[in-house]
């Protein structure tokens, strides 16, 4: 159901954009099977398929304003990921606070999590998440207001409870997505799951099958969030790219980013070694689901594929970045805010590949996503585009 190998999300995006004028109209639609979205977000996530690839797929079959809703979904995630960059504590501060309320999970959390509160409809997206690792993103929203907001638990548990299950559980998207539910990411908004908007976008099977317990969304109220203020975007906290070392380079690959060979310049043909080691003792440490943990294996391998294809004789395979054996010549793509960067042992920095909206647009989140979409989209309608 979720591409693991770039061929597949390839594959699958072709296949999806043959219906993608339609996608504005459905997309809030949470049906069985989910054929109203791409289900390519784990696979741009990981970087199998890029956020570039989609968007300029999309924009060579369709004019602008017919798949501009699509196109502005693909960039929520580099919105957060521009964001967050910029403020690092908040990630740092849910880290702790995730893992500290880990250790003393409560038993309404437990029951949240195993699908067992008595709103069946809730439930039911509990234990999807846990069988597939996916939820539609309108489920995400309703289960998360609910969680917060009626079952008052910790926004900071239910961002870890996704974190883990999540194939596509991405260190921005998903801690700064749970901040604004909670009304916590900005001053006077957060999200309720109301009963009629349910009601509205549910497929009716699912509904009827999931009744128990709806009059408990009749008349949400938001949580108190207590005071919030803005954080101040620091542009220091971005990472300047730095003229890369003369002579043969060594590639690390890691799982932020798994196709690395679309990256633009010349460093590819310098590359005498690739390492291939994910930051696999931060999928223990975050305690990543069984699925999760076979999802990324999957997507690893076919990484691997590919570049023994392009660097034969020159791929090794490590068991977790810790085995590498950093020096002055290892290059790799930028890792944003998250488990990869947190992983890496004091002193160990390679030279970092940008890909070119890293370098471009995360220094224009320094406000709301739609003032960061509007410049983005005059951009691209005035021609003015740098896809890759």
């Amino acid at each position: 159901m979720f591409p693991a190998t770039r061929l597949a999300a390839l594959e699958r995006l072709d296949q999806f954009l043959e219906t993608g004028s339609r996608y504005a109209k459905e997309r809030n639609f949470v049906r069985p099977g989910h054929e109203s979205v791409s289900r390519l977000s784990p696979a741009i996530r990981h970087g199998l398929l890029t956020t570039d690839e989609a968007s300029r797929a999309a924009l060579d079959r369709y004019a602008f304003s017919t798949v501009e809703k699509f196109v502005q979904e693909l960039w929520w995630r580099t919105y957060w990921k521009g964001w967050l960059e910029m403020r690092p504590q908040v990630w740092r501060q849910w880290t702790q606070q995730a893992q500290a309320l880990r250790t003393e999970r409560s038993e309404l959390v437990e029951r949240a999590e195993q699908g067992e509160t008595g709103v069946a409809i809730m439930d039911h997206f509990a234990r999807e998440l846990r069988a597939t690792g996916y939820l539609h993103n309108h489920a995400r929203m309703w289960y998360a207001a609910f969680w917060v907001h009626e079952l008052k638990l910790p926004w900071e548990a239910g961002a870890d409870f996704f974190f883990r299950e999540l194939l596509d559980g991405d260190s921005a998207s998903n801690t700064l997505s749970w901040r604004w539910v909670a009304g916590r990411q900005t001053p006077g908004k957060s999200y309720l799951a109301r009963r009629s908007n349910l009601e509205k976008y549910l497929d009716p099977k699912l509904l009827a099958a999931h009744r128990a317990g709806l009059e408990r969304l009749e008349q949400p109220q938001a949580l108190d969030p207590g005071e919030v203020t803005r954080i101040p975007a620091n542009l220091k906290a971005l990472a300047a790219p730095a003229a890369l070392p003369e002579g043969p380079l060594t590639l690390w690959v890691h799982e932020e980013d798994l196709s690395p060979e679309t990256i633009p310049g010349e460093w590819a043909e310098r590359v005498e070694r690739v390492l291939l080691a994910p930051a696999r003792s931060a999928w223990d440490q975050f305690d990543f689901s069984e699925r999760k943990c076979q999802w990324l294996e999957a997507a690893l391998t076919d990484a691997q594929e590919r570049l023994c294809e392009r660097f034969p004789g020159r791929v090794e395979r490590l068991a977790d970045l810790a085995e590498v054996s950093w020096d002055s010549r290892t290059v790799a793509a930028y890792p944003d805010q998250g488990v990869v960067r947190d992983a890496l042992a004091e002193g160990a920095r390679p030279h970092w590949l940008f890909r070119e909206a890293q370098v471009d647009l995360y220094p224009q989140a320094k406000g709301g996503f739609f003032g960061f979409w509007k410049k983005l989209a005059a951009r691209w309608q005035a021609g003015e585009l740098f896809l890759r």
